[in-house]
């Protein structure tokens, strides 16, 4: 899921760094005013953009990998419905979650795809 993100971001990204140089670049060759007010404008969104894009993978850095711990833990639910190994996935594993309709929606749909042999609980050819 994350490619087709970053692929939009990095268009965005080259085409904002383009325009950006070809504005100061004008800027510095014309000596017209409004192009030189053009590229301080430029320079300015730049930085205000790059300090969002910062903000924002800074807060991506925080987002939950799955490990082969949670793999185990997840195929183990449907015998032991333990779900404590999984409290660092979402925050409604955490035992003062106050979202309890979410986590009972969440074990019906582990249990369900348990039921069904889908995702972790498909049988792995590869698996003695």
């Amino acid at each position: 899921m994350t490619a087709r993100y970053v692929t939009q971001a990095t268009v965005f990204w080259v085409g904002l760094v383009a325009v950006g140089s070809m504005v100061v670049v004008h800027a510095r060759h014309g000596g017209r005013a409004w192009l030189r007010a053009a590229a301080a404008l430029n320079a300015a969104f730049g930085c205000i953009l790059v300090v969002l894009y910062l903000g924002a993978n800074w807060a991506s850095w925080n987002i939950a990998i799955v490990s082969d711990a949670h793999t185990e833990c997840l195929r183990r639910y449907p015998e032991t419905h333990d779900a404590s190994c999984l409290r660092s996935l979402h925050p409604v594993f955490e035992p003062d979650a106050p979202d309890d309709a979410m986590k009972e929606a969440i074990f019906r749909r582990i249990d369900a795809l348990h039921a069904h042999r889908l995702a972790v609980f498909a049988e792995d050819p590869r698996r003695p």
